[in-house]
């Protein structure tokens, strides 16, 4: 695809059969457009008939009409496009038309009958003729310091570059049978020094035009370097590939050094993979290790998945003593620990003796006994070491990920085991409300707390009210020492409760709830009058609960009543409050203050007083409550008096529905 796209200028400066020929071999199916074949005129003819190219790509040779044909192919060839020039080689023949071919843009390219191509430019050329000219009979030196065959292919590759040239051979064994193929062969000397000195002193009897070293990376390093320094400019380098550079170029110095180094690397890599490739073959056939830091209720589990990891490879186990009789079927070999420091010695010892005769070592975490065992085979040197949990899954010891996530699992594993154990315990209950209100929130704490026992701490007042309200109950008996003995059992068996339910409501039990607050109980939790309930460390939720209680308060109503208001809007409410404070300050002291004349003066008429509607609780069993009510009331109040009886032991509740 390259050829087709390239114009080619042939100059057939020799017999027209081999022109033909080189034409078919390396031009086939060429056209007018992309072929021209320049060919001396007395030749035309027999080219024509040996070859099959158009009679429109043939331009016949004239001298006299050179500046003619000069100017065709300057047409043809244009100044910016690839161009190809390739000239035939015949020594002494057809120089002028050679030299025509350099007057074209670009170099030319040689052809000879052997097959060798080589490329020049007009000054190369030149130069070239001089030096045979000034030097015609200096030979090549090649050190022969690779193998035969690349010292074979060296010497054909520069017999097609310089056909006139006699090649010299210093060569390590001279009886070889390539060493025919030199015109003279001397033995080098077994040293690099002494090698070297030897190609200086040969070069000082016969100089050489060239000096040719094989670089195959098969050693002799020190003599390459020396041959550096021979007093000849045309040194080359040969690779196994035949790639030629010159040694005093530094760029293709360098980068054959570059080359080299990386066959270098490619021949470390696959001796390495061959190594271990022979080491994996060794350990396939080696044992497993195992640790039994296991019961025997998880250890057949874990057996089956080291099997399945290790298909076909026999189990040896280092174990306690205790389990030498349960554990000794499952495995091929055994290996029997003491108890104490002598079965650490001897674990120590045997890790020791059988350190790389083991593929790796299992090391049971199933979180049970044997502590001493799972510290023992982290401490040891032991090579390779996995850890398998109750599940069979395993990983590597080594990996700090997966070591992390397997304590962080045992973790959440753990947490899980307390919070079911947790869910088995009672919840303790501290009487800080009255029967009434803790009836309605039992139901509550039931619920959240499904299936679990109640346990109760009650002052001795709510000793009869909340009789069989729960399952377990402690009285705190007046006095300091009984207070005493109980916040010490609380404190004691304070872990023995999933949680504690404090009610939290505006009745007159502060010592209880100070007391639920001031121990550190565990999971604490205020329940209202409603039966809401919510955990103490939330402390959101704690101070929304504040907020409710004290929204009856005149000083929460201070501040709350410019709730989501400005800072200016917040300032002049707070003024205006001081001012009503004032007034009602005023309006209080006048009261206080007035004339007892006043008080003593004889009340209006009736008809002047404004009616007052007056609302009586009576106390149903007090011993002081009026048997008939209203009944017993002076009839001029008896129609401004309601009269509501409650039950003992309830709190009064009236709705505002009812009446002003």
């Amino acid at each position: 695809m390259e050829n087709r796209l390239k114009k080619i200028i042939y100059f057939a400066t020799g017999n027209p059969a081999s022109v033909a020929d080189d034409l078919r071999a390396h031009f086939p199916n060429r056209d007018a457009a992309s072929l021209r074949v320049v060919v001396p005129a007395p030749q035309a003819s027999a080219l024509l008939d040996c070859s099959s190219i158009p009679p429109a790509c043939l331009i016949r040779f004239h001298s006299q009409l050179a500046p003619w044909i000069w100017l065709r192919l300057i047409w043809f060839a244009g100044i910016f496009s690839q161009t190809e020039i390739i000239c035939w080689t015949t020594q002494h023949q057809h120089r002028f038309l050679k030299l025509f071919a350099f007057s074209l843009c670009g170099r030319v390219t040689f052809a000879q009958e052997s097959g060798f191509r080589s490329s020049h430019s007009l000054v190369h050329l030149i130069w070239l003729e001089i030096r045979t000219a000034l030097f015609p009979k200096w030979p090549v030196l090649i050190v022969g310091i690779a193998s035969p065959p690349l010292i074979r292919n060296i010497l054909a590759d520069l017999r097609r570059s310089q056909p006139r040239a006699e090649f010299h051979g210093l060569l390590a064994d001279p009886a070889r049978d390539f060493a025919a193929d030199f015109d003279f062969a001397i033995p080098m000397n077994a040293s690099s020094m002494g090698a070297f000195f030897q190609a200086l002193r040969f070069g000082l009897r016969f100089p050489f035009s060239t000096v040719a070293v094989p670089w195959d990376g098969n050693g002799h390093l020190a003599l390459k370097c020396l041959l550096w320094l021979l007093p000849v400019w045309r040194l080359y380098v040969y690779n196994e590939n035949l790639d030629v550079s010159s040694a005093r170029n530094p760029v293709f110095l360098l980068r054959h050094f570059a080359w080299r180094i990386e066959k270098w690397r490619e021949r470390q890599w696959l001796r390495i993979e061959k190594w271990r490739e022979r080491r994996r073959e060794i350990r396939r056939k080696l044992p497993v290790g195992i640790v039994v830091s296991s019961s025997p209720d998880y250890l057949p589990k874990i057996l089956a998945s080291v099997r399945a990891c290790y298909p076909g490879v026999k189990l040896h186990a280092l174990a306690p003593v205790e389990l030498t009789t349960a554990l000794k079927s499952h495995f091929d070999s055994f290996t029997t620990l003491p108890p104490g420091f002598r079965g650490f010695s001897m674990a120590l010892t045997f890790s020791l003796r059988s350190r790389g005769r083991f593929k790796a070592w299992i090391v049971p975490f199933t979180n049970e006994s044997y502590p001493w065992l799972k510290l023992m085979a982290f401490l040891l040197p032991l090579q390779k070491r996995q850890i398998f949990n109750e599940l069979g899954d395993g990983f590597a010891a080594r990996n700090p990920f997966f070591l992390l996530s397997h304590f962080y699992w045992r973790y959440l594993q753990i947490r899980e085991r307390k919070q079911q154990r947790l869910r088995r315990l009672p919840v303790g209950v501290i009487g800080s409300a009255s029967s009434y209100y803790l009836k309605k929130m039992l139901p509550s704490v039931r619920l959240q707390y499904p299936g679990a026992k109640l346990h109760a701490v009650l002052p001795r007042s709510l000793e009869t009210p909340t009789a069989g309200m729960f399952d377990s109950t402690v009285l705190i008996r007046p006095g300091v020492l009984p207070l005493l003995v109980v916040c010490a059992r609380l404190l004691w068996s304070r872990n023995r409760c999933q949680a504690w339910i404090v009610p939290f409501t505006n009745e007159p039990f502060r010592a209880m709830k100070f007391l639920a607050l001031l121990l550190p109980l565990p999971q604490r939790h205020l329940f209202n009058e409603h039966g809401d309930g919510f955990s103490i460390g939330n402390r959101k939720l704690l101070w929304s609960h504040f907020q409710w209680r004290l929204r009856d308060r005149l000083t929460f109503q201070i501040v709350t009543a410019a709730a989501g208001q400005t800072r200016v809007a917040r300032c002049a409410h707070l003024l205006a409050y001081s001012f009503r404070l004032l007034s009602g300050a005023t309006l209080l002291a006048r009261t206080l203050l007035r004339p007892v004349s006043k008080a003593l003066q004889p009340a209006a008429t009736a008809i002047q007083l404004r009616p007052v509607h007056v609302d009586l609780f009576i106390l149903e069993g007090a011993s002081n409550a009026p048997s008939e009510g209203a009944d017993s009331l002076p009839k001029v109040t008896k129609d401004s008096v309601h009269v509501d009886r409650i039950p003992p032991w309830q709190p009064a509740v009236r709705s505002t529905e009812h009446g002003d």
